[in-house]
């Protein structure tokens, strides 16, 4: 599960939910609570089902039920407009570009079978805020939904971190990467000590970011997901701040997972790098469905 540092804060939300008249309407297609009536669809229930659903067999929560909610969390509903624009942003430039590197074949077997949007920010306990939380592969939870912009691109761009970063340990889950990825930092990692380093420390050491000294996985994952998501500039500053011996360590961890790409999926890891940063740079010019 892919972590962020941040100061720590502590927000309280009381919802007050007053009683419906009888004679009061009630817009269907802008509320933000699961519907009672499950017959009652939407337009842009509609396209999911026609365009996310019937595709990729992904159920797509964007209303509010507390039972799929973390109850460790004060949690707000997600804004419908944001989850419009994420969905369809999530399409472009994520599902369709395994679609055009792979297959929708594989796609569709391997993609979480659930995306479910909040509108709000999760905290942890360690001065740590959670942007997304994956579970055993089947469902992402991504938060703060209700700050996304196209024009953040730094936000566009960390969400794509992390989902590409929770895709790859669905695919190291079903065929594991080879041992030796491991070995190269092995008495580097430190669990939950991640936090307390700087991540110019970090790469020095030969890990793409703090969070990859958790463990193996976590860094297979880190190093995965921001190579395809890096331009060469970005890319080029991570193994610059590195310097010598820390790249060197970095480089040999990508050149395993781009093995790893090759001879277990029958995928380039370059040319999934180059599609979805092609679709990546076209997002902000794209003319998204309203569902008015």
């Amino acid at each position: 599960m892919k972590k962020f540092n941040i100061i720590y804060i502590v927000a309280v939300l009381a919802i007050f939910l007053g009683s419906c008249r009888k004679d009061d309407a009630v817009d269907e297609n802008n509320s933000i609570f699961q519907p009672t009536d499950p017959a009652t669809l939407t337009n842009f229930d509609h396209w999911i089902t026609k365009n996310v659903s019937y595709p990729y067999n992904i159920d797509v929560l964007y209303k509010y039920n507390d039972i799929n909610t973390d109850p460790r969390f004060v949690l707000v509903p997600a804004d419908i407009k944001k989850s419009q624009l994420m969905i369809q942003v999530l399409k472009y430039a994520w599902l369709e570009a395994y679609d055009e590197v792979i297959g929708v074949d594989f796609t569709r077997k391997y993609a979480p079978k659930q995306f479910m949007f909040v509108g709000s920010s999760a905290f942890e306990s360690g001065n740590t805020k959670v942007m997304a939380t994956a579970e055993g592969g089947v469902k992402i939870t991504m938060y703060e939904i209700n700050t996304v912009s196209l024009d953040a691109t730094e936000q566009i761009e960390n969400y794509f971190h992390i989902i590409h970063h929770e895709f790859s340990h669905i695919l190291h889950q079903n065929k594991n990467f080879s041992t030796d990825f491991q070995k190269i930092t092995e008495t580097e990692y430190i669990k939950d000590d991640w936090a307390y380093v700087n991540i110019a420390d970090a790469r020095k050491k030969g890990f793409v970011s703090n969070y990859a000294m958790v463990e193996p996985n976590e860094d297979f994952a880190e190093t995965y997901s921001l190579f395809i998501t890096s331009t060469d500039k970005q890319w080029n500053a991570i193994l610059n701040e590195a310097g010598t011996t820390g790249s060197a360590l970095i480089n040999k961890k990508l050149e395993i997972i781009r093995e790893y790409a090759r001879n277990s999926w029958g995928f380039e890891l370059d040319n999934l790098r180059a599609t979805v940063l092609r679709r990546s740079e076209r997002v902000a010019q794209l003319q998204f469905e309203d569902f008015n």
